[in-house]
């Protein structure tokens, strides 16, 4: 997230006074987090880790200097706009966002693998197979993102970050200070002219000024050179003659390195470099290229049984008929996995998400039902998804509705006894209860969402309330009856019946 360092003059109509900023927290952060080391500095603020005063979970902490940015403080609000709507597992995450007198604070998951730059220049050039691993997560983060109408316009190794320093440790598309929405309110694509980027991972028809977010496959084109050689495509010591070349000149194979490289490499990366924007591959294309077929499923994907599956589909159905403010409290409860504790989830929402587009669909559920023996008509499981997503059954809009995104998916996941400890549990309860009271109130969970940047009303926080508690004149809620709140819809391996399609029947109410 480039919200450290200042990349674009402000537009004179883009500007946005401080005092009409109500998103931030006014809360103090440090009541939730102690601060470790820099991690990085700029002109307008620092990063350093922060450790959760909870359970000591490291998080990246960004902190700005609130009138130094002043004049272009807008772009933080564009890049922190786009980045909360996201949710994928290979783009980074703002989980909270504060203010005081002289900062801003945004607390976002700690990526201590380092940048992919980084172990390129290591190790010279990345093997194939690996760097199949990379493209890939490249291809569904940036598919992801068109398909939320927003393209990057910035990518490159170092705006790639490595979650952790496990060999295969995901990857994560950081940066997004350059970012912009292709799609008006209409769904109506507009055009871009704003000569941004790096050079050297710059579309040709950037540098002519008009463009949409296919610019995006050009730079995932020249990643992927970069990574299989050690090289970009086009060089030059002169802009000028740089910019002739990306325009002009046809993609590099020459070096050493691409000897060992399979023709269907080369192929994809010259799908990918073509000049012509329209005639370029897309992501979702690209991940259906030859070059990723017969790819090695991981070994906890490979574990997957039917028994488990079955498993899946019910945790899935048991957080559907779960309480709007349950549901919100286990997504806080991802938030606050560690990575390796995260791990074994995502391969589970990979191996269902088929066409690796980052949320999973209607017809990805319909299929793995279907692999099970298990029938239920299309209709019947949009119902389902509906009330996991908590809208209203009779609506008719079916595009958002029915897919799920990442987070819930994992939310659904960890909506089982053995996961729900009570050391999970008490630790979730004291995310609500910040002041140390013993019970949680409507205001707390007010300030709960406020962290995470969201505006609830006092209509909708009471409803949120109302549907658990057990009269009218309750107000607040202790630790007991919040582990009751969690442990009701419960899926519990104990309790299975043999019959799927006695479990599944719910999937019709």
């Amino acid at each position: 997230m480039g919200i450290c360092s200042g990349k674009q003059q402000p537009s004179r109509h883009a500007k946005q006074h401080l005092s009409e900023i109500k998103r931030f927290a006014k809360q103090n952060i440090r009541q939730f987090y102690r601060f470790g080391k820099v991690l990085g500095s700029g002109s307008f603020g620092t990063v350093k880790v922060g450790y959760s005063v909870r359970d000591s979970k490291e998080f990246a902490i960004k902190t700005i200097h609130k009138y130094r940015m002043r004049e272009q403080f807008y772009l933080v609000l564009r890049e922190l706009d786009i980045l909360t709507q996201l949710d994928h597992p290979n783009i980074i995450k703002v989980f909270e966002e504060y203010e005081d007198d002289m900062y801003y604070h945004f607390v976002m998951e700690y990526c201590s693998g380092g940048e992919l730059l980084e172990r390129i220049v290591e190790k010279g050039y990345i093997g194939e197979s690996e760097s199949k691993v990379i493209m890939q997560q490249l291809f569904s983060a940036i598919n992801y993102l068109h398909s939320m109408g927003i393209a990057h316009r910035d990518l490159k190794p170092e705006n790639i970050l490595f979650a952790s320093k496990d060999k295969d440790a995901p990857i994560k598309v950081i940066d997004f200070g350059l970012s912009k929405k292709f799609r008006n309110i209409n769904q109506k694509l507009q055009r871009m002219n704003s000569k941004v980027g790096t050079p050297i991972y710059v579309a040709p028809e950037i540098l002519s000024g008009d463009y949409s977010f296919q610019c995006d496959e050009w730079s995932l084109g020249c990643i992927m050179h970069v990574l299989l050689c050690g090289n970009p495509p086009f060089q030059a010591k002169q802009l000028d003659k740089l910019e002739v070349k990306i325009k002009h000149s046809e993609v590099d194979f020459s070096f050493t390195a691409f000897d060992r490289v399979s023709s269907e490499a080369k192929n994809l990366i010259k799908s990918l470099l073509v000049k012509q924007p329209k005639k370029r591959i897309t992501c979702e294309k690209a991940l259906e290229h030859q070059w990723f077929k017969n790819m090695k499923l991981s070994s906890h994907q490979q574990q997957l049984t039917n028994s488990d599956h079955q498993k899946i589909l019910r945790l899935l159905h048991t957080y559907a008929n779960s309480s709007k403010l349950k549901k919100e409290t286990l997504k806080i409860l991802i938030n606050q996995l560690t990575q390796s504790q995260i791990s074994q989830l995502k391969e589970v929402f990979t191996t269902y998400d088929k066409d690796c587009n980052g949320t999973i669909s209607i017809q990805e559920l319909l299929q793995i039902m279907a692999n099970l023996g298990f029938k239920k008509s299309e209709e019947e499981l949009v119902q389902m998804i509906k009330k996991f997503n908590n809208i209203n059954p009779s609506s008719d809009d079916i595009t958002q509705d029915t897919q799920i995104t990442y987070t819930s998916f994992l939310s659904a996941l960890v909506n089982c006894k053995s996961f729900l400890n009570k050391e999970r549990l008490w630790n979730l309860f004291k995310y609500f209860d910040s002041n140390n009271q013993n019970f949680i109130t409507i205001e707390d969970v007010r300030k709960a969402f406020e962290r995470e940047g969201r505006q609830l009303s006092q209509s909708k926080l009471i409803s949120l309330f109302q549907e658990i508690m057990q009269n009218e004149e309750q107000k607040t809620i202790d630790f007991e009856q919040f582990c009751q709140m969690m442990q009701d819809n419960l899926y519990n391996s104990n309790n299975e019946k043999n019959n799927l399609e006695q479990e599944l029947d719910c999937f019709e109410n």
